[in-house]
């Protein structure tokens, strides 16, 4: 990807993504000039990573609704490995996975913006793509999760350089 100028998007932790990252800006600076690269109009790729996101007004609240969602999701990314008696992905993705490594991002504004910065210096990511509409949230929670993170945690990151906001 790095060495034809494509772009990167990952799911993991931060701190194996940041691997990723630095491999794949080494690789991309050696071959920036290279003349058969299949994207070499792309001046800034996006290196990015995917979260779940929830925001709420308070932190017990969104940890409510995350715990509900989440058990949904999981259930729902897992279903066929279980079928066939598969446990593999559990600790990948299960709650005290998704929570300490913080693949999942949720809280009070103050505290999903804490979050993503940590995630952004961690990773050296410079794109991020949220999910607003996962598990079992309701529309009305999905839309008011993406209001607050629109009005109180974006415009945190909006003048940062390293960020590509779209």
């Amino acid at each position: 990807m790095a060495r034809n100028g494509y772009h990167f998007v990952s799911l993991a932790p931060a701190a194996r993504i940041r691997e990723n990252v630095d491999l794949y800006w080494n690789l991309w600076k050696e071959h920036q000039s290279d003349p058969d690269r299949l994207n070499g109009h792309v001046t800034e790729p996006k290196v990015g990573v995917m979260r779940r996101i929830l925001v709420t007004e308070t932190d017990n609240q969104a940890e409510m609704v995350a715990r509900a969602a989440h058990q949904d999701w999981f259930h729902s990314l897992t279903k066929l490995w279980h079928e066939y008696d598969d446990h593999f992905p559990d600790g990948l993705f299960n709650w005290d996975s998704s929570t300490q490594n913080e693949t999942l991002n949720y809280g009070s504004p103050s505290r999903v913006n804490e979050q993503i910065a940590r995630l952004l210096e961690v990773s050296g990511c410079n794109y991020l793509i949220c999910v607003f509409a996962w598990g079992t949230m309701f529309h009305e929670q999905s839309l008011n999760s993406l209001r607050l993170f629109v009005d109180e945690v974006m415009p945190n990151f909006q003048d940062n350089p390293q960020v590509i906001t779209q």
